[in-house]
């Protein structure tokens, strides 16, 4: 699971007692390396679960924040971001009714891209997984490159009980990326180019990334 974390943000805790959750990161590049960021954390086919456990604040003997902790730690990201040399037009939504959260910014550079994860991974670092590794993005004119760090771990999926494969079965992470320009090659086998070959999409189960079947590391030319 520690494949996901920088994408989690603030909510990676319920993950971890939820199923069919959904993840999806948006990366709009423009060509002198700026762009925006939109992280969408969509929870909404267990909504009525996570209220119930909201309500009762723990589920199987292990304690669960409260929607005020939860929005309080949106506050502190929030408050941390918007500070961030930069990073402009810090939008955070939340919706505790339907549980879907927005997290987005634009971004002078890939390297405030890099920054802004980390500083969001170190506000979370009390939370299961704080040893994740922050994603790498390097952008040089016409290549975009995106490295994540962390092991695979099939053994974690062999190991777990049915419900938590069931979890990571159903859990999904989509990754789209738009380019200023026509891409040429993409290293990832996994990604699909649009009919436009302008942007590309890569989507995985969570079992398939624990298990290293399939990896977000990804290079694309344009």
């Amino acid at each position: 699971m520690q494949s996901i974390k920088h994408l989690s943000l603030i909510l990676c805790c319920l993950f971890c007692i939820t199923s069919c959750f959904e993840v999806t990161e948006e990366v709009s590049l423009r060509a002198d390396g700026s762009g925006s960021v939109t992280l969408t954390i969509n929870m909404s086919e267990s909504q009525q679960n996570l209220k119930n456990y909201l309500k009762v604040g723990e589920v199987d003997g292990r304690k669960i924040p409260s929607q005020a902790e939860i929005e309080a730690k949106f506050v502190e990201v929030q408050t941390r971001l918007r500070a961030m040399a930069g990073l402009s037009k810090v939008v955070l939504k939340r919706d505790f009714d339907r549980f879907i959260f927005i997290i987005s910014a634009d971004f002078s550079n890939v390297k405030v891209l890099n920054r802004a994860i980390v500083e969001v991974t170190k506000l979370l670092n009390e939370a299961p997984y704080s040893n994740f590794q922050p994603p790498n993005f390097t952008y040089t004119d016409g290549k975009l490159s995106r490295r994540v760090a962390y092991p695979h771990q099939p053994e974690l999926y062999r190991q777990a009980s049915l419900s938590e494969r069931y979890l990571m079965d159903t859990a999904r992470m989509i990754s789209i990326f738009r380019l200023p320009r026509p891409i040429k090659r993409v290293s990832n086998d996994k990604a699909r180019v649009s009919p436009s070959k302008t942007s590309i999409l890569l989507q995985a189960s969570l079992a398939e990334l624990v298990k290293g079947e399939v990896v977000l590391d990804n290079a694309i030319s344009f």
